[in-house]
């Protein structure tokens, strides 16, 4: 009974420490640069600036510099665009988010999450692929 039991405890701490060890998977902001096309590690630290209402995240205070001399050159190239309305998403950094397939979504509203969050394959294909018109807003609308 005593060499069972000391055989289970051995494997439980085992599995603890295979577990603790393996480093945790945090997903890409998602972002890039529009200056560098680097990728931009985390909004909460990165540089940024205020361009037509909504905020552009740069990897570095360079960037900042760069930008500012020509804005319309750099802003069309961190479009965020919300997955389920197609409405632009203005900050990033305050806008609510969901992870599919290790890939951060960011949402223009409260609404929009819960019905990404139904059907994540849907709208991540929908995403992807290039479209004249962006989707339709489902059951709501914005006064943003």
């Amino acid at each position: 009974m005593r060499f069972t039991t000391a055989i289970v405890l051995a494997m439980v701490a085992l599995l603890a420490i295979t577990v603790v060890a393996q480093p945790k998977k945090t997903p890409a902001v998602g972002l890039t640069c529009p200056v560098s096309g680097e990728a931009v590690k985390d909004l909460k630290r990165a540089p940024s600036v205020q361009y037509e209402g909504r905020t552009i995240y740069l990897c570095c205070r360079r960037c900042v510099g760069t930008f500012n001399s020509n804005p319309m050159r750099y802003a069309s190239k961190q479009l965020v665009r919300c997955p389920v309305s197609g409405e632009v998403v203005k900050d990033p950094a305050k806008a609510q988010t969901s992870v599919h397939q290790n890939r951060v979504y960011y949402f223009c509203c409260a609404k929009c999450r819960p019905q990404f969050d139904k059907e994540p394959a849907k709208y991540a294909r929908q995403q992807k692929a290039p479209s004249a018109s962006p989707p339709s807003h489902e059951g709501h609308s914005h006064s943003h």
